[in-house]
C-alpha cells in the first residue's frame, strides 16, 4: 500500500482529534506539539498542562489508546510519542471557545467559593489566573 506522509499525519491529527482529556480533545487543549512520518515511523510529540501531569493516570490511560489507534492508521510499522515540557504549555494553547469555557467555569467557581470579588480585580490580569488554575 502506498502512502504519502501528508497523509498519515492528517490521518494522525484526526485519531488526536478523538482523544479527549478532561472532557477536551487533545488537539482543542493544545497538546499535540508536532506530528511527523517517515520511514514507517509515526512521530508525536504532546504537551502536558503541568509537568507532573505525565505521572497522572488519565494522561497513563490516554497514552495507550493513542499509541493504539496512532498504531492502526495504514502504513504505520512504528509509533513513538514523546512527552515534551518545551515550550511549557500554556492557556493559549487551547483553542479559544475551550479557553473561553475555562474562563467560564472559573469565575461561576469564584462566584461560588465567593472569591468573585478577587476574580473581578484580576481584570485584564485572567489568564495567568486562568493558568494558575489550569495547570495547578
Amino acid at each position: 500500500m502506498e502512502c504519502s506522509g501528508e497523509d498519515v499525519v492528517r490521518a494522525a491529527y484526526g485519531v488526536l482529534g478523538g482523544i479527549e482529556d478532561m472532557g477536551v480533545s487533545l488537539l482543542d487543549l493544545g497538546l499535540v506539539y508536532d506530528v511527523r512520518f517517515e520511514g514507517g515511523r509515526l512521530t508525536v510529540a504532546l504537551g502536558v498542562v503541568a509537568p507532573l501531569c505525565a505521572l497522572c493516570a488519565v494522561p497513563t490511560l490516554n497514552m495507550w489508546r493513542v499509541y493504539q489507534e496512532l498504531g492502526s492508521i495504514p502504513c504505520v510499522a512504528d509509533v513513538d510519542v514523546r512527552l515534551s515540557l518545551d515550550p511549557p504549555w500554556t492557556p493559549e494553547r487551547m483553542a479559544p471557545h475551550v479557553r473561553d469555557r475555562v474562563r467560564q467555569i472559573l469565575s461561576e467557581v469564584a462566584k461560588r467559593f465567593g472569591v468573585a470579588e478577587q476574580v473581578g480585580r484580576v481584570g485584564t490580569a485572567m489568564d495567568s489566573r486562568v493558568r494558575v488554575h489550569v495547570q495547578g
